[in-house]
């Protein structure tokens, strides 16, 4: 890594799998530091209190607008307006193909998952239910319903496109015109914002 400079995603990487050799992460694990730097509305960076680290965090059991969509700019400042330079405690349970650690971000014992499906700026990501407890599950289901009752963030549109629905639009609209030769040689996706749940069911890796 060049002196001065912030990782790149590859060396966060590298970072992250580090991390869980020196705290030893055998198991569902917490991990606590400061929030320096917000990639999306449901993704973050976190500066490890243990070392001097930089680990990628994706917030569990939400999905938030991509880049693009709707509300995907107040979903990022609603992350950043919760999080940033705070210290958090993350309740990690798993880590996906990219690296990153996958759990429930708290700062001053707030739920910040849960407020921003509160806030209408990401939804509750069913696909992934099955790893909260009962009583999160519950908690998060009834957050959106009230949310879009209340016409919060991304429910102003009576019919909001779900994160997942667009990226696989999207991975449709890309591979037609790669087959037409149409297409133009592509960017090397950005781990920190492949949410795809097809990807991280297939290959989310859980704690050795």
């Amino acid at each position: 890594m060049k002196s001065g400079l912030r990782p790149t995603w590859l060396e966060r990487l590298g970072l992250g799998l580090t991390v869980a050799a020196i705290v030893g992460l055998s198991h569902a694990a917490q991990l606590s530091g400061q929030v320096v730097q917000i990639v999306d509305g449901d993704t973050l960076i976190l500066l490890l209190d243990c070392a001097s680290l930089e680990v990628p965090i994706r917030l569990a059991a939400i999905d938030a607008p991509e880049r693009g969509m709707p509300q995907a700019e107040a979903a990022t400042e609603s992350l950043r307006d919760l999080t940033w330079g705070k210290t958090a405690l993350v309740h990690w349970h798993k880590r996906d193909k990219y690296g990153r650690l996958v759990g429930k971000v708290v700062v001053g014992g707030l739920d910040v998952n849960l407020e921003q499906v509160k806030r209408g700026l990401a939804w509750h990501f069913q696909a992934y239910a099955h790893e909260q407890s009962a009583e999160d599950r519950l908690a998060y289901a009834e957050a959106q319903a009230l949310a879009s009752s209340q016409r919060r963030g991304l429910w102003q549109d009576q019919h909001p496109q779900p994160p997942w629905q667009w990226r696989r639009q999207a991975r449709a609209a890309a591979t037609g015109e790669a087959r037409q030769g149409a297409s133009a040689p592509s960017a090397a996706p950005d781990p920190l914002r492949a949410d795809d749940a097809e990807a991280r069911d297939s290959a989310a890796l859980t704690p050795p």
